[in-house]
């Protein structure tokens, strides 16, 4: 997705009715984390049941845990909740 990582992730949770409470690593730029384009990178949704599979095969690569799915239809970071509703209004007007 053109975009970053937050609209990937806002176009995925919108297609499949769901939520995140993303976790932002410490330390980062918010806005350069969230919506930079960087080429070589993607998104993977595991269920719990498969998370110790999913992490023994991508051993030795570097991936980290962006958060935890949820039916809340909301984007949760820290103090910050979006509403998937409200995004998908706004962006079907662009």
């Amino acid at each position: 997705s053109e975009g970053g990582l937050m609209v990937t992730l806002f176009e995925t949770l919108m297609m499949n009715q769901l939520g995140i409470r993303l976790q932002l690593p410490a330390g980062v730029n918010e806005a350069a984390w969230l919506y930079s384009e960087l080429p070589g990178q993607f998104v993977v949704g595991v269920a719990d049941e498969n998370r110790a599979a999913f992490e023994k095969h991508f051993a030795g690569f570097d991936f980290e845990l962006l958060g935890q799915t949820n039916q809340s239809g909301k984007i949760e970071m820290g103090s910050t909740t979006l509403s998937i509703q409200e995004l998908e209004q706004s962006w079907r007007q662009v």
